[in-house]
């Protein structure tokens, strides 16, 4: 399986299942993965070791902080800027 998931899996070091479990979901690419709440990213890591679950969490959680500052919305100089979330316009 040549698939983006699968691809996107390999290069991060995480488990062979989770190609088959966001297939399952319907998940097309990982970059969808940014948009679905903490507690369902956990919700598939049930039962995984610590590490691969350690991965997957902070894998989409830097894709998560890459798509904001992308946007605008995260200074690449400190990682966040004062006052929170706030669109550069």
């Amino acid at each position: 399986a040549g698939s983006a998931i699968s691809r996107w899996c390999q290069e991060n070091s995480l488990p062979d299942q989770l190609v088959g479990q966001l297939e399952e979901e319907e998940v097309m690419a990982p970059e969808e993965l940014t948009s679905i709440p903490e507690e369902d990213l956990v919700r598939l890591t049930v039962g995984w070791k610590m590490g691969p679950k350690a991965r997957f969490l902070k894998t989409v959680q830097r894709m998560k902080v890459e798509e904001l500052r992308e946007l605008g919305y995260v200074s690449s100089a400190c990682g966040s800027e004062a006052g929170g979330l706030r669109h550069r316009s």
